[in-house]
């Protein structure tokens, strides 16, 4: 999302140093990039291009339909189609191996969606599909309906999850656990704020939103581990994610080389139990309705 200038501040990244960063994310073992229709209006599906040309057999693609366009029922048949073939022209490729819907559309009913979906599939448009942001129950709907149909369903989800936002957590995770669908985190640094930028997309935009009261609990700790450690807060954020045995892969957005190295190197970061505790309490939500209940009944 941070690649070409069409949404500043979040895109900052120019091609020249999005290749940099590609390359050097591909050397250190990265096997996944994630891009959208929405990102700078297919900017960043275009920047992907070249560096698709080059490793294509090295890489998997995952791009987005739902928010390219501000159209009636954008998740209707006839426009998550061709967005689709529009990513593929941008992309340079033939195939986009995880296609994500990247919003609920309400206004469509989820058949009409999915049936689209599974013409893609069948065409080898479209390997594996996926949602995003969407209700645990609307994600549970889909795969449902789709297992009974003996369709391709959804086989990952990309949700936001951050020491500062952990609501995905009383639901959406559940959902995906009990259907064996893998979680792909986006914004794990909560929009740079776990980061400690005061500037950039923040500034302009603030989003995810953050209790404020909750926050600086969170940072306080965060830091302290970090500075006991040696390193960033950005990494101990982010290690403090793949520490999660529900996490499947976690997405990072960084805007230059640096950023990137010390994000990528929370893979190799080692959370104690004790620090890793201290995060998790620190940053615990209360639990929702009908969790509090099953806790308290011993339901499992």
């Amino acid at each position: 999302m941070t690649f070409g200038n069409q949404m500043p501040p979040i895109s900052n990244v120019d091609r020249r140093a999005a290749e940099a960063m590609l390359e050097y994310a591909i050397d250190a073992g990265v096997n996944l990039v994630d891009t959208a229709d929405a990102y700078g209006g297919g900017e960043s599906e275009e920047i992907l291009a070249p560096l698709l040309a080059r490793h294509r057999d090295e890489l998997l693609i995952s791009t987005k339909v739902g928010m390219g366009s501000r159209q009636e029922r954008p998740l209707s048949q006839e426009n998550v189609t061709a967005s689709v073939e529009n990513s593929l022209r941008r992309l340079g490729t033939e195939h986009i191996d995880v296609l994500y819907l990247h919003r609920p559309d309400r206004s469509t009913p989820i058949d009409e969606t999915f049936d689209a979906l599974e013409m893609l599939v069948s065409r080898g448009l479209v390997r594996t599909i996926g949602v995003s942001n969407w209700t645990g129950g609307e994600t549970g709907y889909a795969v449902g309906r789709q297992r009974t149909l003996g369709r391709a369903q959804p086989s990952s989800v990309q949700v936001y999850w951050s020491l500062v936002g952990r609501d995905v957590e009383q639901e959406i995770v559940p959902t995906c656990q009990r259907f064996g669908i893998g979680v792909v985190v986006w914004s794990p640094l909560a929009g740079g704020y776990l980061a400690g930028r005061s500037d950039g997309r923040r500034s302009a935009w603030a989003f995810p939103p953050i209790d404020a009261v909750v926050g600086q609990r969170v940072v306080t700790v965060l830091r302290r581990v970090a500075e006991n450690l040696g390193v960033t807060p950005a990494r101990v954020a982010i290690c403090w994610l793949l520490s999660r045995p529900e996490v499947t892969s976690v997405i990072v957005g960084a805007s230059s080389l640096a950023q990137l190295k010390d994000n990528l190197a929370a893979a190799t970061l080692d959370l104690g139990e004790s620090d890793l505790a201290a995060l998790s309490e620190t940053s615990a939500v209360p639990s929702i309705y009908p969790s509090w209940w099953d806790a308290a009944m011993g339901v499992s």
